[in-house]
């Protein structure tokens, strides 16, 4: 498994805490074919862990987990699952990556991220709406949003078709990844409530407030972001 430098002690809880579902006996071999080190550096960290009354082990012994070490070892394993499923079955990451990045970033997530991030996934995988994962990896592939119901379609327009003084809720973004970002990083997304302050033809540009921020886009821009007229 690729890891981050760093957070080296969870890693070694985890890893002991992984081999004893499966080893009753834990050596310091194991520990070390797992994590993929020497022996040695295994020894260093054992010696460190053991003095913060994470492990108990005898020199040329086994090692074995405190109930402290136990409750570190499971926080730590409970985040990388988790985030690995959320990788997996929600953003359908490969294996391998959603693997290797888990490992990563089970070490810097909080328990309330992580607990929200959890209920997120129920609701994604058990929900009824069977829509939801259809819509969200059609998105990922062609950037598109789900189609609104008919009845709503007629009041859809381009931001570059609004006049002055009229008052409009932002509904999607178009265009490529580098525009989206763009819109993004300025507050510019879906829900967003807008009011528009000027539209210049000569300067192909629109000007509106946006949470009473005043932000200038040129015409073509304006013409990837769809909104809805309040």
């Amino acid at each position: 498994m690729k890891r981050m430098p760093g957070k080296r002690n969870e890693d070694y809880l985890e890893a002991i805490y992984l081999i004893s579902k499966t080893k009753r006996i834990i050596r310091i071999k194991d520990i070390a074919k797992e994590l993929q080190v020497k022996k040695s550096t295994v020894v260093s960290m054992i010696e460190k862990l053991s003095q913060n009354s994470y492990i108990k082990h005898e020199k040329y012994g086994d090692v074995f987990l405190t109930d402290k070490g136990i409750n570190k070892a499971q926080e730590v394993y409970n985040k990388h699952v988790t985030i690995y499923s959320f990788l997996k079955d929600v953003l359908n990451i490969d294996k391998k990556t959603a693997e290797d990045d888990a490992c990563n970033l089970e070490h810097h997530i909080s328990n309330i991220t992580i607990n929200k991030l959890l209920k997120f996934i129920e609701f994604f995988l058990y929900s009824k709406n069977k829509n939801l994962s259809i819509n969200l990896n059609r998105y990922f592939e062609t950037g598109e949003y789900p189609e609104t119901k008919e009845s709503n379609k007629k009041k859809i327009q381009k931001l570059s078709e609004l006049n002055k003084g009229e008052k409009a809720k932002i509904v999607s973004l178009k265009g490529e990844l580098k525009t989206k970002n763009y819109f993004i990083s300025n507050g510019i997304v879906p829900g967003a409530k807008i009011d528009l302050f000027n539209k210049d033809n000569k300067s192909n540009s629109i000007e509106f407030y946006l949470d009473k921020l005043l932000i200038k886009l040129n015409i073509n821009d304006a013409k990837k972001i769809n909104v809805e007229k309040m």
